[in-house]
């Protein structure tokens, strides 16, 4: 999962960077996503979960305001993004953060 945004408006590349995302199964259980990378363009996070399960990417921040990959500005208190991981195949989503 990459965060994008203008320079200076991702949070710092630690395991709370002020933002939290994670993927949530039907039962309930949550896998955090971690920071892993840092770049000009934006910030990786990266967790592994089942293949072949309903997830849900679920994003949280009280100080950034995140967009979907279209361009949709997400629910502050939270919101779930429906997804299917394929086995063997990495799954990629990019968020945008328009500002803090």
């Amino acid at each position: 999962m990459r965060l994008m945004g203008r320079p200076g408006l991702h949070p710092p590349l630690t395991l709370d960077p002020g933002i939290v995302i994670g993927v949530q199964r039907d039962d309930g259980a949550f896998y955090r996503m971690r920071p892993v990378a840092r770049t000009a363009s934006g910030q990786d996070f990266q967790t592994s979960v089942p293949p072949k399960t309903p997830l849900r990417l679920w994003v949280f921040s009280r100080t950034l305001s995140v967009t979907s990959s279209e361009g949709r500005r997400l629910a502050s208190q939270g919101e779930a993004i429906p997804f299917e991981a394929v086995e063997g195949q990495d799954t990629h989503i990019d968020l945008g953060v328009l500002d803090k």
